[in-house]
């Protein structure tokens, strides 16, 4: 499983990489949504964990535009992007799910929850 981390917060970089080696799971940073963009049409990744609220493009503007260009897994469906937000409001989860998000992780992230997000993915593949 490739996965994409976006998140402008060098901490959070770290602590979600930790987690995600933890799994035995390796993972690209980027620290914000126009690198995101240009890394999903370099590199095929399975899941982009991407934060909401970034300088720049925001990652919902990022996720729109990763939508846009259609690019799909290797199993031919599309990228599986989960959104990352400190704000838990439900309003977050539904502007989530309206641009093109398929999930919603709280911020500080929790390992249980990212397991599994990451196993819905995994067995999508």
């Amino acid at each position: 499983m490739r996965i994409l981390v976006v998140e402008d917060n060098k901490i959070n970089q770290m602590i979600t990489k930790k987690i995600l080696n933890k799994m035995n799971l390796v993972c690209d940073l980027v620290d914000n949504g126009e690198d995101a963009v240009e890394k999903v049409k370099e590199v095929t990744y399975d899941v982009v964990l991407m934060d909401i609220h970034m300088p720049g493009i925001s990652g919902l503007e990022a996720t729109k535009q990763i939508r846009a260009l259609d690019v799909k897994r290797p199993n031919d469906l599309p990228i599986i992007i989960i959104a990352l937000s400190a704000h838990a409001m439900e309003d977050y989860r539904v502007i989530a799910k309206n641009v093109g998000m398929d999930g919603f992780l709280n911020k500080p992230l929790d390992k249980e929850q990212l397991e599994k997000v990451l196993l819905n993915a995994f067995n999508s593949l």
